[in-house]
C-alpha cells in the first residue's frame, strides 16, 4: 500500500491550482478548498489504514447515483498520484494518506439541525434513501451531521462514503437500519420526540 505524506499531498494539490481554505481530521481529511476556477468544493482523502476506503466507497456511489438529487456532485476522482508527488523529508508525526483523492461540489449551507422541512424535502429525503436501497447500497450514515440544510431549504446528504452494496453479509440489516433511522429523523424534524 503506497501512501503519501500527508503535506507533500497538500502540496501536490497546490500545484495543480488548489487552495486549501478549511481541513478537518476525522475518519479522513476533509478539505474546504478552492479549486482553479476559483469555485469552492470538498476535497477527501482516506487515511493510510489498510481497511479505510471511505473515499474510494463515495466515488463509486456518486458515479453511480450521479445527477440524483441532494446528493453533491463528483466533480473529480485521481488516483495513483504517488508518481506525480515529490516526496520530501518531514520529521512532522503525521499520518499517510493514499495515493488518490475526490473532488466534489461545495453545498453551501449549515449542518442540519432538526429543522422542520417541507413535505415536498421530506419525500426527497425518502426517496433519495429508496434510490441508495434500489441501486444496491445501504448503511447510509444517516445522521443530522452528514445533512446540509442550503439557504433554500434544500436538504442535502453529504457524506455517502460508510455505504455498503448488496453483496455485504449484513446489507438487509442495515436496510432495515437505514429505514429506522430515516423515521427517527423525520420525527424530530416534526417535533416529535
Amino acid at each position: 500500500m503506497t501512501t503519501i505524506h500527508m503535506y507533500d499531498f497538500d502540496d501536490y494539490l497546490k500545484s495543480q491550482g488548489y487552495k486549501l481554505l478549511k481541513t478537518m481530521n476525522y475518519s479522513r481529511i476533509v478539505n474546504i478548498a478552492e479549486n482553479s476556477q476559483g469555485a469552492k468544493t470538498i476535497i477527501k482523502r482516506d487515511k493510510g489504514h489498510p481497511t479505510d476506503d471511505q473515499t474510494l466507497v463515495e466515488n463509486g456511489v456518486l458515479t453511480r447515483l450521479n445527477g440524483l438529487e441532494r446528493l453533491p456532485k463528483k466533480i473529480l476522482f485521481r488516483r495513483n498520484l504517488e508518481k506525480q508527488i515529490t516526496p520530501t523529508f518531514r520529521k512532522e508525526l503525521t499520518p499517510g494518506l493514499k495515493d488518490y483523492f475526490l473532488e466534489e461540489q461545495f453545498i453551501d449551507g449549515n449542518v442540519w439541525n432538526f429543522e422542520q422541512l417541507s413535505t415536498s424535502e421530506e419525500q426527497k429525503l425518502i426517496n433519495l434513501v429508496k434510490t441508495f436501497h434500489k441501486e444496491g447500497y445501504s448503511r447510509m450514515d444517516l445522521r443530522r451531521i452528514n445533512f446540509i440544510l442550503n439557504p433554500n431549504q434544500e436538504l442535502y446528504y453529504v457524506d455517502s462514503g460508510n455505504c455498503v452494496r448488496k453483496d455485504d453479509k449484513n446489507f438487509k440489516y442495515h436496510l432495515a437500519d437505514d429505514l429506522r433511522t430515516l423515521d427517527k429523523l423525520l420525527e424530530m424534524s416534526q417535533g416529535v420526540f
